[in-house]
């Protein structure tokens, strides 16, 4: 009973003191810093005495000066020698947008006004590599001081924080004249002077585009360090205080060379690491046909410059040899150590002629950073053995006829006069019977191939309308376009099939169809539709589609394998 008169008499009393402390409440701003950079941010602090204020303040005059960035509130209350205080702050980072003596306006709550502040901003601050005492601390390298126009430089950031600093990445560095891409980073721990840091590895590709001196500007990393002081904050009163620490690195000069004069004129500038170029062959080159397709695909590799500044690779016009080419790919494999570019390019031969043809060496030249010296990436020469009829037969047809075909006939002028006649109308019957058979098969065929394509040309072409199309229906189509031997039919069939069999995808034309199955024999497959339904001069060119049913065959059944044995496998989650 005693106890509870006690609590409810240092309660009001405390209530008291609370609501008495309001008469000598005051209003006043403050700023972390007067001074400071353009590229650093300081704390404006509003705080008042006595009663709790909303910390929604009216700060669009900031605006003009400076950008406004988080807010954060705290209240605290202090009991000294039974005398009671409190006080309510609201913290805001401000970002100066131009140098100069920057004014920071008065704020009014209630009857109170704050003074207004004044602040310097410069342009740019001497660098600062380390907080002081702050457990942080920043490095910047870079692996060449002098380098050739167009070549990769590596630029690298190292962060050290002890534990419990929040460091915000600091983004790629804008550098005029040059082009930047952010390699992959590091993180990993380094024990330094007994102290055990965090290591935020960052680096960049630098290629700088015009001969001269190049700057890479100051980075300017910021940081969040826990204080060693217990938090203000009446709803958080077990948190530590964090306070801003912006570090701001040296500027890096490096000098950049022309392309040197006994370089290829005529030749795509390449300075590189290293750089190779290899062939793969669909079907090998002494093992082809008149009429076979073969795709040859050519991969040029270069440590030090992205797939899109590496030249086309191209394959001279030879009599008897028709090439198609196809569409490049490029692409870039980033690392640690730098960009490695890669163009993958496709072409399509079809001998017309048989004989040995010779397809030149191709020579690539490149200047090898390391050596400062030019090379040459080299695909050997080729000897191509086409055997196999030529594709127009009409001469071979026209030509003399046999010597075995006049024995023949000479031999049968000696036999019995009743003998030629039987046999004469047993031929003539024959023949004409074999012409109404054929004629009756032209007439079929033709008839089945109009269906076809028509059929093949009315057919859903949208992601949308292909869905409603069964699978197998669609196979069925392309199965018979294939065995009609007719490209324009299978063409628009082998579309459609691939609008239903993967729904998922926009698949519009062939090249979505190689785009999503990356097979080199389909690639070739298809590239020799194209080149007879398009090429010049092909039209007349006898495809054959076996070879691509049983592409799209064994595609599919591989599918169904593996839809199967995944049905007998026991589910991961239960």
């Amino acid at each position: 009973m005693m106890g509870r008169k006690i609590f409810h008499t240092l309660l009001g009393c405390l209530m008291t003191a609370l609501m008495f402390s309001d008469v000598f409440a005051g209003l006043s701003a403050t700023v972390d810093r007067n001074n400071l950079a353009l590229d650093e941010t300081l704390i404006l602090a509003i705080s008042r005495d006595g009663s709790f204020f909303s910390p929604d303040l009216d700060l669009s005059a900031l605006e003009k000066d400076f950008l406004v960035g988080s807010r954060n509130q705290s209240r605290s209350t202090r009991i000294i020698n039974g005398s009671v205080t409190s006080s309510t702050t609201v913290e805001v980072v401000l970002t100066p947008k131009h140098e100069g003596a920057l004014r920071i306006p008065s704020f009014s709550v209630g009857n109170e006004k704050t003074e207004p502040i004044t602040v310097r901003v410069v342009q740019e601050a001497e660098p600062k590599n380390n907080a002081g005492d702050a457990p942080l601390f920043i490095e910047t390298d870079v692996d060449a001081r002098s380098a050739y126009v167009q070549s990769q430089i590596i630029y690298t950031l190292k962060i050290y924080a002890e534990a419990g600093v929040k460091v915000q990445d600091p983004g790629v560095p804008h550098i005029p004249d040059a082009l930047v891409e952010a390699l992959d980073p590091l993180s990993y721990e380094k024990i330094i002077a007994g102290k055990s840091y965090r290591v935020f590895e960052l680096k960049y590709a630098v290629f700088p585009q015009k001969s001269g001196s190049l700057e890479i500007p100051r980075v300017v990393v910021q940081a969040a360090v826990a204080s060693p002081q217990r938090s203000r904050d009446f709803f958080d009163p077990f948190g530590r205080e964090e306070r801003a620490v912006t570090l701001r690195s040296a500027s890096e000069k490096i000098t950049v060379m022309e392309k040197p004069p006994r370089y290829p004129g005529s030749a795509a500038w390449l300075p590189v690491g290293g750089l190779t170029v290899v062939d793969k062959w669909s079907q090998g080159p002494r093992d082809l046909k008149v009429g076979d397709a073969t795709t040859i695909t050519m991969e040029m590799t270069a440590e030090g410059l992205p797939g899109s500044r590496l030249p086309p690779i191209q394959i001279k016009e030879i009599d008897g040899l028709k090439l198609y080419q196809g569409e490049a790919v490029m692409e870039n494999k980033i690392t640690g150590k730098g960009i490695v570019g890669v163009r993958r390019e496709s072409i399509v031969l079809i001998p017309t002629k048989s004989g040995t043809f010779h397809l030149p060496a191709i020579r690539i030249p490149w200047w090898n950073k390391k050596t400062a010296g030019v090379e040459y990436a080299v695909i050997n020469e080729k000897e191509l053995n086409i055997t196999g009829a030529p594709e127009n037969v009409s001469q071979v047809a026209m030509g003399p006829a046999p010597e075995v075909h006049a024995q023949s006939a000479a031999e049968s002028a000696s036999a019995p006069h009743a003998d030629r006649k039987e046999e004469k109308n047993v031929w003539l019957f024959a023949a004409g019977l074999l012409g109404i058979l054929w004629l009756v098969t032209l007439l079929l065929f033709f008839r089945a191939r109009q269906q076809l394509t028509a059929l093949a040309k009315e057919m859903p072409r949208g992601e949308n309308e292909a869905r409603k199309v069964k699978e197998s229906g669609a196979f069925t189509m392309l199965r018979a376009a294939c065995r009609q031997n007719d490209p324009l039919a299978a063409r628009n069939a082998a579309i459609v099939w691939a609008q239903a069999y993967w729904p998922g995808e926009k698949i519009f034309a062939p090249a979505d169809i190689r785009q999503l199955v990356r097979d080199e024999t389909l690639d070739s497959l298809l590239y020799e539709i194209d080149a007879i339904l398009y090429g010049k001069g092909e039209k007349e060119a006898r495809w054959q589609g076996e070879k691509l049913l049983v592409k799209f065959e064994k595609i599919r059944n591989e599918r169904k394998k593996a839809a199967q044995e995944k049905g007998f496998l026991p589910p991961l989650y239960r």
